[in-house]
């Protein structure tokens, strides 16, 4: 957490590299579910990305919303080692996020890219979901530059 601090106040190459792991590890695992992912765990994924598009753009509520689509896309994996993992990477950069300039953020844009990812998931195609994944993270990105 202190590297990612640090390089706010400098050239944020810190707070890169944890989208870089964060990224390849999301794209990476995506691959692994989406052959045996289930009827029921499409509902659950589903269920969340009607919560996200309900608060999308409030803020906490959003962001909660947010995270918990994303920790319901990997869950079928039932690697809690790899959960851990990804809160860990999900906790710095939104601690972070607030250190960095407000720039537009794009709720539609936004909700597009998790509807992507779940339409990807729920066709079970697993090249199609790891672009959407990467498509998310672009967006992500982009706030960054801004």
């Amino acid at each position: 957490m202190f590297r990612g601090r640090k390089s706010l106040r400098g050239d944020r190459h810190d707070l890169y590299e944890i989208i870089d792991l964060r990224q390849a590890l999301e794209a990476g695992l995506v691959g692994q579910f989406v052959p045996v992912v289930s009827d029921a765990d499409l509902a659950k994924l589903a269920e969340r990305l009607e919560e996200l598009e309900a608060c999308a753009g409030q803020g906490e509520k959003g962001d909660n919303a947010d995270r918990a689509f994303h920790e319901q896309l990997y869950a079928p994996l039932n690697n809690q080692l790899m959960s851990q993992l990804l809160r860990v990477f999900w906790d710095v950069y939104h601690d972070l996020s607030a250190e960095l300039p407000p720039g537009e953020i794009a709720t539609q844009s936004i909700l597009d890219d998790h509807r992507a990812i779940y339409e990807a998931v729920a066709a079970r195609d697993p090249v199609r979901a790891a672009a959407a994944v990467h498509e998310h993270f672009r967006g992500i990105r982009q706030r960054m530059i801004t």
